[in-house]
């Protein structure tokens, strides 16, 4: 009992006093301002150096392909956040750029719009440590994401930074009621144009910064709180029935069933795997911060962030819960989530800690691991992309390079999305200047007919005549051939 009234003691003068580990505000602003630029110029170098890792697989080559077929904007399922990016790509197109600038284009509008976002709350809200938070939640718990370039869910972490960029700056403080709701406002509106599970984080967020400021009797609070919740209301409202998010909402109807029988869900298993891969140093620094605001008495927030940690992690094994596999790609975007839940206490421990030193150190070392961690992920894209490229090379021949492989040759934990990848097999062998494309057969389908087909390209978008194909594919018009030869898969890792 003595050592730990010693131990809170030393450490409560640690967090008030000027010891030898604290820097001043104006240095420690500056070091934050240094950290944020570099974090946004290694993401945006990453986005042009792993191009083809991001625009080669799953969604990206579709919307890509649609993109350069149309020449228009491509926004299904309602995302209407995907307009902000995909101006790069369709001004790159309208221009007669190569393919490999436009796809090099349409990664590279993710960053820079990330840098904007970034520069706004560092210097518009004048809120460095914001500028930090924003830097967390783009990868503490994020790593095959970042190579999903049209994840809405992904870029919605970007727009949800701006509204804790605002809601923690000295703008927001130093402005009276009427300034912070138009403010708050027009942060929603970022916030409507997200994805919608973007509500937990946002409700995790407002009830930290409610218990941790003692907000009860805060009247603009409570009507920025009520206008965050309306637009969220109206978000879930204008989901049209059939639609791909309501497909993901009628989920929640097996609440009751996974929650009873847990354990039973291979998808339990394989989130739990996840964690012990690729989280335990977020979870680490997080429990750091817990205990920090356990020592500054500050329990309302502490139950907040376990309680939305532990919902959120449920809420992944119910979305998840017909997994067999361990699918991580398919995964790792709503448990990214749980990055912006804990970035949220490092953020207020970084504007209040004294020991700022220290709390730098702890900051870059998370960034520093998160980005190595994400690098490696690029390995299982690369083998994905080879694998893909042997499979058109042992199967196609120069005047038939349109090829049908059946379902029974699909290995689903290695490739996840048949519907992709047509499109995917088109870009990357285009890129070489030689295009091929691979469609799968499912189980009904029949082979034969489509193995007579000569003038049409099978696309998830629809059969299509390939004349109609923009210059920038070469597809020949002879038949399609059944892939037999099937390359070795690779071990994931």
């Amino acid at each position: 009992m003595i050592t730990f009234v010693a131990l809170e003691s030393f450490i409560s003068d640690l967090m008030t006093n000027n010891y030898s580990l604290s820097i001043s505000d104006q240095r420690f602003n500056r070091t934050l301002q240094v950290i944020g630029h570099g974090f946004c110029l290694v993401f945006l170098l990453g986005c042009i150096y792993y191009f083809k890792e991001r625009m080669l697989h799953f969604d990206s080559p579709f919307y890509a392909y649609n993109l350069l077929l149309k020449e228009d904007f491509y926004i299904p399922h309602n995302r209407t956040i995907n307009y902000l990016t995909e101006l790069l790509p369709l001004l790159a197109i309208k221009l007669n750029w190569s393919l490999q600038s436009v796809l090099m284009s349409y990664s590279l509008s993710y960053a820079l719009l990330l840098y904007g976002i970034y520069l706004v709350i560092t210097y518009g809200f004048k809120n460095p440590a914001g500028g930090i938070f924003l830097a967390l939640v783009m990868c503490l718990a994020i790593r095959y994401k970042f190579y999903a370039t049209i994840s809405e869910i992904y870029f919605s972490f970007a727009l949800g930074a701006l509204f804790v960029g605002w809601m923690t700056s000295p703008v927001f403080k130093q402005s009276n009621s009427l300034k912070q709701l138009i403010g708050s406002a027009l942060c929603a509106i970022f916030l409507f144009i997200g994805h919608p599970m973007m509500v937990v984080p946002i409700s995790v967020f407002l009830a930290f910064d409610f218990t941790y400021h003692n907000k009860w009797k805060n009247g603009t609070a409570w009507l920025i709180a009520l206008l965050v919740i309306g637009v969220y209301a109206y978000r879930f409202w204008s989901i049209p029935d059939n639609s791909y998010e309501a497909g993901k909402l009628n989920i929640l109807e097996q609440t009751k069933e996974v929650w009873t029988n847990l354990y039973d869900y291979q998808a339990y298993h394989i989130i739990k795997g996840y964690f012990n891969k690729q989280l335990h140093l977020a979870v680490i620094a997080t429990s750091l911060c817990l205990v920090w605001l356990g020592f500054q008495r500050k329990w309302l927030p502490i139950l907040t962030i376990i309680a939305g940690t532990l919902g959120m992690i449920f809420l992944n094994i119910l979305i998840y819960s017909y997994l067999s596999d361990s699918i991580y790609p398919l995964i790792d975007g709503y448990i990214g989530i749980l990055g912006f839940i804990w970035a949220i206490p490092m953020l207020y421990v970084l504007k209040a800690a004294k020991w700022r030193m220290l709390t730098t150190f702890i900051v870059v070392a998370l960034l520093i691991f998160s980005i190595i961690r994400i690098s490696n992920t690029a390995q299982y894209f690369q083998q994905r992309a080879a694998f893909l490229t042997e499979l058109m090379e042992r199967n196609a021949q120069p005047d038939q390079r349109k090829l049908l492989l059946h379902m029974k040759n699909f290995k689903w934990k290695h490739l996840s999305y048949p519907w992709a990848v047509p499109c995917e097999t088109l870009l990357l062998s285009s890129l070489e200047g030689n295009s091929a494309t691979v469609f799968v057969v499912g189980y009904s389908d029949d082979m034969e007919k489509r193995l007579q087909t000569k003038t049409k390209f099978f696309n998830p978008a629809g059969t299509i005549n390939i004349e109609k194909l923009p210059d920038y594919f070469n597809l020949d018009q002879n038949n399609y051939l059944e892939a037999t030869d099937i390359p070795e898969y690779w071990d994931l890792r």
